[in-house]
């Protein structure tokens, strides 16, 4: 049937079935993307954690080990963000040679002060982690990241319909290294000349005081900038932020 042959009588019960199809999809979509396992990821999700390069000047002794991808000195940070934007825990001053996994191994294991997630309760890693108990990871060779369905469109298996889902809930740790390099602008890579020690310093300092400028409570362009943002973003050994606006 075709428009042009639809009745008066007709075209609002189509509307209705249209409407109908549509809710059914959304809450279809809420069944898939959220329940894993007979667990809520929306609601047992706490937060989301990744690592970050910082450009520093190495001690001499230890300058290869700094050497990341790029092969420019960098610390690798280990940061868990909450739903919020704000830090909940950070581990500085990593040689920039260290795998993120064996940073978040070695803290989970070491640190006496990590926050291990609760009992059913997860943090959100992207594909670099290996998802385990507490840390809930996105499926392999599909689509993940929101400007690979903006370009190639909607998701068109299960899978990649999670995907989708968890990206979106992930990037709050991309934009919270967003806001926090955007606002101090002494952590991008036209500052190595400072050594290790007072580097550390400075990354501490400047996720405190990112901490007390969302607890404030008051309207901050980079934060709204930033948390308005739906794209992905990407962050280099260079230290340096990648927006993709969608």
């Amino acid at each position: 049937m075709t428009n042009d042959k639809w009745t008066d009588e007709e075209c609002p019960y189509f509307f209705d079935l249209f409407e109908g199809l549509n809710l059914a999809m959304m809450l279809w979509e809420e069944l898939i993307c959220l329940k894993i396992g007979g667990k809520n990821v929306k609601r047992d999700r706490i937060g989301a954690l990744d690592g970050t390069h910082i450009p520093v000047r190495p001690p001499p002794r230890r300058a290869e080990t700094y050497r990341g991808r790029k092969l420019k000195p960098t610390m690798n940070v280990l940061a868990i963000c909450n739903f919020d934007m704000k830090f909940i825990y950070a581990y500085v001053g990593v040689p920039g040679r260290a795998h993120d996994t064996k940073v978040l191994t070695y803290c989970a294991k070491n640190e006496l002060y990590f926050p291990h997630p609760p009992n059913g309760k997860y943090y959100l890693v992207d594909s670099g982690y290996p998802t385990r108990t507490g840390y809930l990871g996105p499926h392999r060779k599909v689509r993940y990241h929101l400007n690979q369905f903006a370009r190639g469109g909607p998701p068109t298996n299960m899978r990649e319909l999670f995907n989708r889902r968890h990206s979106g809930l992930r990037t709050v740790i991309e934009r919270t290294f967003g806001v926090w390099k955007a606002k101090w602008r002494i952590l991008d890579g036209k500052h190595p000349k400072y050594g290790l020690t007072k580097w550390i310093k400075l990354v501490t300092a400047t996720m405190a005081l990112h901490n007390f400028i969302r607890d404030s409570h008051r309207e901050d362009s980079d934060f709204v900038r930033w948390q308005e943002r739906e794209g992905y973003h990407t962050h280099g050994d260079d230290g340096t932020i990648v927006m993709v606006v969608m």
